[in-house]
């Protein structure tokens, strides 16, 4: 596993962005798909820390090299992301839902 562990990117997210998944919480435990939702972020973060570029969609190359704007779905949500393949590095810039989804 230690060496597994080695190739992982690393996973950050803005302030914003943890008041998303606070919010969208709220929402989904009302909803009652509060497991779904659980479930569908943890997800999203094993596939950010271990192919962010083949599973989200690219949007644009970012300013400093190596970089992309990207974005996954993952039902009940869409987020939206920037990879820094260089440095491993990811971080989330933003936790949607999907629309049509109890979220919503």
């Amino acid at each position: 596993m230690a060496a597994k562990e080695g190739l992982l990117y690393r996973v950050a997210r803005t302030s914003p962005v943890n008041e998303q998944i606070r919010a969208l919480a709220k929402k989904a435990v009302s909803a009652g798909i509060d497991q779904e939702f659980f479930r569908a972020m943890r997800e999203v973060v094993e596939q950010l820390q271990t192919r962010p570029l083949e599973w989200g969609d690219p949007e644009r190359r970012t300013r400093k090299k190596g970089g992309w704007v990207c974005h996954g779905v993952r039902p009940p949500v869409i987020v939206y992301y920037v990879v820094y393949e260089p440095e491993r590095a990811v971080c989330i810039l933003r936790v949607r839902p999907l629309p049509g989804s109890p979220l919503e």
